[in-house]
């Protein structure tokens, strides 16, 4: 093929690189996004090639007249083979040590040829001085089946090679002069044996990237008419959708953008929904909840609900809704690029302990995925030892646990509509923080395998304490001479703060945490001002806790007994014992109506006889404390 003057111009990068090296370097070692399609310029277009396809066009335009490939699969052939190259093969003098195929239209050309013949085969292609020819290992990285126990044979077999590589000079029929090289394809850099590629300057690491804009919006071009109606739409129009079809398949591969063009086509869908069809290749699920007309009407109705819901928490509330409605209209990260993948929504909670994070997670899942089941809690204390990473997004080849994938991978391609809590973010290892840095920023994380998962239609929520304890100096260590710290509040949780103290004490906390412990301040950064600064429970508010916790025992013992219970003779007492240190929050409201009601009540309910009936009333007479439980007496005697 005659490549137009300025064609070299216009080669993938990787491929340029490769022609520039030629009358210096006899092998590659090829590795990356090598099962990509690329495009190689065909007059005045391109035309989309694999990457054998791709070395052959621009080999043959330099006057190369074969190319000889070898998989593990197929053995030796010929790349599209004609006559004329089965008679350059026999200039080499192969004869003695491949037998040619009669079926050349299949490129065959010896199925029997096995690695340790390959050497010799090499030797007189480097040699040669009458034909220009070239060798490709394809799937280089299945030579051998692991890479660190090579028999002896591939040894001696890659050894040879890398003799060839040193000694091999230059074929004099080129001008300039240029080798006949060598190609080796492998998925990765180091699927080859290290002694044979480090250092060696004689095998070029040539790294195939991820295809760039220009070469997303030539495909994009390209593609453009699978899409139904697309020769129908304004040309002006149509650049435009091309653009956004380019842009917002960044990450991807030329292959998955005609899958994407394929998809669209047997779902009918037209240039101009060119984003939703992108969203639905990535993440599997051709639903959208995001487009629901319900979900605006309930997220309209939001605010009200949550707020009888949680207690004492309006602003956070107020600042979530704010969140939510900016994730259904797309809006999210639309500062940063109008066709952002960054998650739906990222929400930091932080405050006191127990005074609803986790609960309006849960609210949130609920009111935006309809089910519970799409919240999935990571504890970050778990994730604080250095190499816990590997939980997260699954271990490396190789490594134990390398089957079963990681946690948050695996929660997220099981449903990518979904609310991922990372509680408590503070004590996870710094490592696994610079994993949310590409979450955030671009929406997708790469696993243990190599896998992309995408985060695009998730919310991610983090809570923190950060802020609500100081270190105070307590004294000095005899053994050690060194201070001893302890931690204390900040505030005095009986007299809560007004709000706008908690949210400064929160945000230092934050910002030093993450800017002068971690040094991490770019995550911080990737959080922007989705910050949610929750308050303290105050009194009046507690009371409300209580009155709700209360009414939900009353229910439960309704529903699962058929028994009404009446505690008019103890409500107030139970208020006072429960409400007594807000130190905990509502959850130790919660604890402290265990202790001092279900578990005395549970005894009663036991050898109730209006239990045993399953009708009738019970009532509390009297709560009394003994010792570090407690005792109920009700119309039916004491438990």
């Amino acid at each position: 093929m005659a490549l137009r003057k300025d064609a070299n111009n216009l080669l993938p990068r990787w491929l340029l690189e490769i022609d520039q090296a030629l009358p210096v370097c006899g092998q590659y070692l090829v590795h990356g996004n090598v099962r990509d399609t690329y495009l190689i310029p065909d007059g005045e277009s391109f035309k989309p090639c694999s990457i054998i396809q791709s070395l052959w066009e621009h080999l043959s335009g330099r006057g190369f007249e074969f190319l000889l490939v070898y998989d593990r699969i197929r053995r030796l052939y010929l790349h599209k083979p004609n006559t004329e190259k089965a008679n350059a093969l026999t200039k080499l003098d192969l004869t003695n040590l491949v037998e040619l195929s009669d079926n050349l239209e299949q490129g065959e050309v010896s199925p029997n040829c096995f690695p340790e013949q390959l050497p010799d085969i090499l030797q007189r292609l480097v040699d040669s001085r009458a034909v220009q020819g070239a060798f490709v290992f394809d799937y280089a990285s299945r030579l051998v089946a692991d890479i660190n126990e090579i028999d002896d044979v591939m040894t001696s077999f890659f050894v040879a090679i890398q003799k060839l590589a040193e000694t091999s000079d230059p074929s004099p029929l080129g001008t300039p002069p240029v080798f006949n090289p060598v190609f080796w394809i492998a998925d990765n850099e180091r699927d080859l044996p290290d002694w044979f590629v480090v250092g060696n300057d004689r095998i070029r690491s040539v790294s195939v990237p991820f295809p760039d804009i220009d070469s997303r919006r030539r495909r994009a071009e390209g593609l453009a008419d699978l899409f139904p109606g697309s020769s129908d739409t304004h040309p002006a129009t149509r650049d435009k959708l091309i653009d956004q079809f380019a842009k917002i398949t960044e990450g991807l591969k030329l292959t998955s953008m005609y899958a994407i063009a394929r998809l669209a086509c047997s779902q009918n869908r037209p240039l101009s929904d060119v984003s939703e069809v992108v969203r639905s290749y990535k993440v599997g699920v051709p639903d959208n909840p995001w487009a629901s007309e319900q979900l605006r009407i309930d997220i309209g109705n939001a605010e009200a609900k949550l707020k009888d819901e949680i207690h004492g928490q309006n602003e956070a509330i107020e600042r979530v809704v704010d969140i939510l409605m900016r994730s259904v209209v797309g809006l999210t990260g639309a500062q940063a690029s109008s066709n952002s993948d960054r998650p739906r929504g990222v929400l930091f909670f932080a405050g006191p302990t127990g005074v609803g994070k986790t609960m309006l997670a849960k609210a949130i899942t609920k009111l935006v995925f309809g089910d519970e089941k799409a919240y999935t809690r990571f504890d970050m204390s778990e994730f604080s030892a250095e190499h816990s990473d590997a939980r997260l997004i699954g271990s490396p080849p190789g490594y134990t646990g390398y089957d079963a994938g990681g946690q948050l991978v695996n929660a997220i391609r099981e449903r990518p509509f979904s609310v991922l809590l990372f509680d408590e973010i503070e004590k996870a290892h710094p490592r696994i923080l610079d994993k949310f840095l590409q979450i955030l920023e671009d929406g997708r994380l790469t696993d243990g395998r190599g896998d992309t998962v995408f985060f695009s239609e998730a919310i991610i929520i983090f809570t923190s304490n950060l802020g609500m304890h100081r270190d105070e100096v307590s004294g000095v260590d005899a053994m050690s001479n060194t201070y001893v710290t302890k931690r204390v509040p900040v505030f005095d949780e009986m007299n809560p703060p007004d709000h706008k103290d908690v949210r400064a004490a929160v945000q230092e906390g934050i910002e030093s945490h993450f800017r002068d412990k971690l040094e991490r301040p770019e995550l911080l950064n990737r959080m922007g001002e989705n910050f949610v600064i929750f308050n303290f429970i105050h009194p009046n508010v507690a009371e409300i806790i209580f009155s709700d916790m209360l009414r939900n025992v009353t229910e439960s013992v309704r529903e699962l007994h058929n028994v009404d219970l009446d505690f008019t003779e103890v409500e107030d007492r139970l208020r006072e014992i429960c409400t007594a240190s807000l130190k905990m929050g509502a959850r130790g409201i919660g604890n402290m109506l265990e202790v001092s009601l279900i578990n005395p009540l549970s005894r009663l309910l036991f050898f109730s006889e209006a239990v045993k009936r399953q009708e009738g009333t019970i009532r509390i007479l009297s709560i009394t404390e003994v010792g570090d439980s407690f005792s109920l007496q009700s119309d039916e005697g004491t438990d």
